[in-house]
């Protein structure tokens, strides 16, 4: 009878594709946003004889699962420290997850402290959100930072006002709203002409940024791509209602605004951090 069980990533050390360091482990990763709906994932090899697991990259659950047969004994191996990371690519190349701390730079790095929850859950805040770096009416929202949702989400009234915000910009624009994609309710377009790249839209849509209210100067900062999608020649918002997705707490960072930064999960230090990277590179470029 097959169960779930929990699984040290640990295990992972059976894996044909991840690079080895001296106290750390790098994995690639693909995007296969169709037809998972998943952004990015990685495979890895478990057991004897070795078996290929494809896992969906989930900073929103603190397990990792797999399907097995028998349990077995998920000890603590002493072999990296307890930090983890991730670096998203808005490319062709998925990018990488990593296990250790050998990746994490040493300068640079914008860090906020975990805000302790019963969940256990990524929680960062309190944040403002900057439109084009001026203040705007939301403010003193926590985030879940969920690699495993694809989109970011605003609950009420944060999302309708961001997004009156950004179609306010777009007045007098060649941009007009356009018919709705699959899971992507808001989307915009020319009238004769596809968009297939953000150089084209560039100039009619604003940066977002979090600035973080309990440190100073630490902000993550949300250009086009960490927004909005390019879906069948239209521009569509990747930011979501969370209210409306029914979400326990409605603001989350979702996998769309991590790409092109080294995202780590310091679990030593109870903190996550950032830092911009181009994450199309090779892995250790």
């Amino acid at each position: 009878m097959t169960m779930k069980v929990v699984l040290l990533l640990l295990l992972a050390l059976h894996s044909a594709t991840a690079n080895l360091l001296d106290t750390s482990i790098v994995f690639p990763l693909t995007r296969n946003v169709c037809p998972t709906g998943a952004f990015f994932t990685t495979t890895i090899e478990i057991g004897k004889p070795s078996k290929p697991f494809e896992l969906l990259i989930d900073t929103g659950s603190i397990l990792t699962w797999v399907q097995c047969y028998e349990p077995s004994e998920h000890d603590d191996m002493d072999l990296i420290q307890q930090v983890t990371g991730h670096c998203l690519s808005d490319g062709e190349r998925g990018g990488f997850l990593f296990l250790g701390d050998d990746l994490v730079p040493a300068s640079g790095v914008s860090w906020m402290p975990i805000t302790k929850n019963p969940k256990k859950e990524y929680l960062l805040g309190p944040a403002d959100l900057l439109f084009d770096e001026l203040p705007t009416q939301v403010n003193r929202l926590q985030f879940i930072f969920d690699s495993g949702a694809s989109y970011s989400y605003l609950g009420q009234p944060s999302y309708d006002y961001t997004l009156d915000q950004i179609n306010k910009n777009l007045e007098g624009t060649p941009l007009k709203e356009s018919e709705p994609e699959v899971g992507l309710p808001v989307c915009w377009g020319f009238e004769k002409t596809h968009i297939s790249s953000f150089n084209e839209i560039k100039n009619y849509f604003k940066k977002l940024t979090l600035s973080f209210i309990t440190i100073p100067h630490v902000k993550l900062d949300l250009p086009l791509p960490a927004y909005l999608t390019l879906v069948n020649g239209k521009v569509c918002l990747g930011i979501q209602d969370g209210d409306s997705a029914e979400l326990e707490n409605p603001n989350i960072i979702g996998a769309i605004s991590m790409q092109n930064k080294l995202m780590i999960y310091d679990n030593v230090n109870h903190r996550i951090g950032w830092i911009s990277r181009n994450c199309n590179i090779p892995l250790m470029a």
